[in-house]
């Protein structure tokens, strides 16, 4: 986004904004974390109580809003 000149908001919306994306740049995360596992499970490097501790890590994120 590229805005030019004032902008004038709610401080609440300001706030509002402020954790959608604090939620999005998580949310990235936690797909760059399943992304990894899916690269393991290719690979073949893994044990199954590896992987599955991992994808509970990763649901839990996801449920918390991490």
């Amino acid at each position: 986004m590229n805005i030019k000149g004032t902008v004038t908001i709610d401080l609440a919306d300001y706030h509002l904004l402020k954790s959608d994306s604090e939620k999005w740049l998580n949310a990235l995360k936690v797909a760059d974390e399943i992304k990894e596992v899916q690269d393991m499970i290719i690979r073949g490097d893994y044990s199954k109580s590896h992987i599955v501790e991992m994808i509970r890590e990763c649901e839990t994120k996801l449920r918390r809003g991490y």
